[in-house]
């Protein structure tokens, strides 16, 4: 991030890679799920064998902290119980293999092209953004006309602020996958026990034994997924109004700019009382700081627009 830009995230660096991290691994559990749905659709035998390994690997899945819902809303899933029933539903599920595909291997598919790949490439977006600032940043070296300067100025400051609005959103994308994903996974679940609910007339009875849980978990999915829907708007929207406020105070308290000094062109940022100078707006790191409250600024007679700056060192 360039040294002028706002601190708006509240994660670290190895944070946000630690919850990317965590979205990958779902998306290669749940991509393991598809590859076994799609051959359990297309072979169509010994269906017993193939179900029980599927609901063995959703089972598995299930007990992963990755998606198991806190603990004030784990005894309202009744995840174990209902892949339990699934079990002895399958054996039933003899036409029921086409709608599979609608009911699980669609959504999961769907789920992992639409939400979790482009939440994974913001990063990739992220990373144009800045190529596109440091090519800004080099047609501002160039200019000289004062009017050129304050539109690549303007247009580096845009830059910046769409990389940190893309921070955001990457950030805020990923806690959401995290932060839903128990909950997705219970939605398919329950998906396919409706279908079997629907289509299965002879097994009624043995799912009206939960059906009553069946209701009862999807309301409490239902509420927790407006819960998380507004818990994430909420850290979007406070992100994003103290990323403008960071940049409001940035803007009132803080002068940045090019200056020549000593034949090099450097990027000078004032702020606070020191005066930090960098290679270029990029920089993180400046390469030296002076505090102007312990400095004497004179005007140089010989150069013109030119200033000294006297530190007591």
């Amino acid at each position: 991030m360039s040294a002028v830009n706002a601190q708006t995230s509240t994660k670290s660096p190895a944070e946000v890679q630690l919850l990317r991290s965590k979205v990958i691994r779902m998306k290669e559990e749940m991509e393991k799920w598809e590859k076994e749905l799609v051959e359990y659709q297309a072979k169509g035998a010994d269906l017993w064998t193939k179900s029980s390994a599927l609901i063995e690997t959703l089972s598995k899945s299930s007990r992963s902290p990755l998606f198991q819902a806190d603990e004030e809303n784990e005894k309202n899933l009744n995840t174990e119980k209902l892949l339990t029933m699934l079990k002895k539903v399958e054996r039933m599920k003899y036409g029921m293999v086409a709608k599979m595909d609608i009911m699980l291997t669609s959504p999961i598919k769907n789920y992992i092209d639409e939400q979790i790949r482009p939440a994974l490439e913001m990063e990739a977006h992220i990373k144009k953004l800045n190529k596109e600032l440091d090519a800004v940043h080099k047609q501002l070296k160039k200019q000289k006309d004062p009017n050129k300067l304050r539109i690549y100025t303007e247009k580096m400051n845009s830059v910046n602020s769409q990389i940190e609005i893309a921070k955001i959103n990457y950030v805020s994308g990923l806690e959401e996958i995290i932060d839903k994903n128990p909950y997705n996974f219970m939605n398919w679940l329950m998906g396919l026990m409706f279908a079997y609910l629907s289509f299965f007339r002879q097994g009624f009875s043995l799912l009206e034994e939960i059906e009553g849980d069946m209701r009862e978990t999807t309301q409490s999915v239902l509420k927790e997924e407006i819960r998380k829907d507004d818990e994430t708007e909420k850290k979007r929207e406070d992100m994003l109004q103290l990323f403008e406020k960071e940049k409001k105070d940035k803007e009132r308290h803080e002068k940045q700019g090019y200056i020549k000094w000593n034949g090099k062109n450097l990027w000078f940022v004032v702020s606070n009382g020191a005066l930090s100078y960098f290679k270029s707006p990029a920089d993180e790191v400046p390469r030296g700081t002076l505090n102007l409250l312990l400095c004497t600024v004179r005007e140089d007679s010989e150069k013109k627009e030119g200033f000294d700056i006297i530190s007591p060192s």
